[in-house]
């Protein structure tokens, strides 16, 4: 699992919306969707430290279930 897969299901699980974090974080939904829909292509470490923030998640905590995760699938 990538760190925009966890990210999208962190916020699945929480019920938050593209829109509610773009407003958060003074985007627009658009550029939102676009970091967490390509797979981490356009993921900097800034973008997810700003994703971490608005979670309340430390980044390393995203990227170790995304590891994690990943591991899983691949059993």
């Amino acid at each position: 699992m990538s760190v925009s897969a966890e990210i999208r299901a962190e916020l699945a699980r929480r019920k938050i919306s593209y829109s509610d974090v773009a407003k958060h974080l003074g985007t627009t939904r658009q550029n939102v969707w676009r970091h967490l829909s390509d797979d981490d292509r356009s993921m900097t470490d800034t973008t997810l430290s700003e994703f971490a923030a608005f979670l309340g998640v430390p980044a390393w905590e995203l990227m170790r279930r995304a590891e994690e995760a990943g591991k899983e699938s691949a059993e």
